[in-house]
This record gives structure tokens, sequence and C-alpha cells, in this order.
């Protein structure tokens, strides 16, 4: 075969595959479909949900989008941000405790945890670029 022949049939065969490829990525029937952003969210908020009975549709929606607040128990906490780093209980208080996550977008977090729930939450002491700020919401 001339080379000009084999360089088309190569073509056509490399757009026959990407058409099924994209067949199956929109075509139910044929393959699983996309999922949009709003889908999987509503996923993992389902999930959570099944996960936590207790706990109701908005809470689950906060912890989905990574959220902490003022109140939230330690468990809601570790579903938001996953486990704490390191965990420094208090001298003084056996139901405070201080929980630390390193993290590349805040640095280091001090979260105060009184009697299993969240109390207040600061940036690391001494950054010279950071203020101390509220419960991010």
């Amino acid at each position: 075969m001339p080379p000009n022949t084999t360089t088309l049939l190569m073509v056509v065969l490399a757009l026959g595959v990407f058409a099924v490829v994209v067949m199956t990525a929109f075509h139910e029937d044929i393959g699983p479909g996309l999922v949009s952003v709003s889908e999987l969210f509503e996923r993992h908020v389902t999930l959570c949900q099944a996960d936590h009975p207790d706990w109701d549709q908005a809470t689950c929606e906060r912890i989905v989008r990574g959220e902490v607040w003022e109140g939230m128990t330690t468990p809601m906490l570790i579903a938001s941000l996953g486990e704490p780093d390191e965990v420094d209980p208090s001298q003084i208080e056996p139901t405070h405790e201080t929980w630390i996550y390193r993290t590349s977008t805040y640095g280091e977090e001090f979260f105060y945890i009184q009697g299993g729930t969240l109390d207040s939450w600061e940036p690391a002491p001494g950054c010279e670029t950071c203020v101390p700020k509220k419960i991010r919401n």
C-alpha cells in the first residue's frame, strides 16, 4: 500500500476508536456515563446521611463542603476534615483537647475541643501573615 493510504487508514481507525469512547461515556446503555459535580455532591451527602442517620441533610451538606463550625461534634469534624495530625490533651481539664491539622492552605490550625464539641479555631500562633480567624464557614 502507498504511504498515503496507510496514513488514511490509521486516521479512520483512530476516529472510530474515539467515537466508541465518546459514545460509551455519554450513552447509559453502553457505559457508566458522566457525573455532574452537583450529582457527585448529592451522592456524598446521601452517603454521609447513610453513615450518620442522626445528622440532618444541612449538616451533611456542610460536612461534604469541608466546613467547620462552633458546636460541631468531634465525629463531624473528622468527617469534614479527616483525622487530625495531632491531638494534644489538656493537662488541666480532662474534657479539653487541642486538635492540630496541618494543611497547605491554612498552615497549621488549632481546633479547641471542649466536651466533645468544637469550641474555637485559630491558625498557628507566631504566624506573621496570619490573623486569628473565626470558625470558617
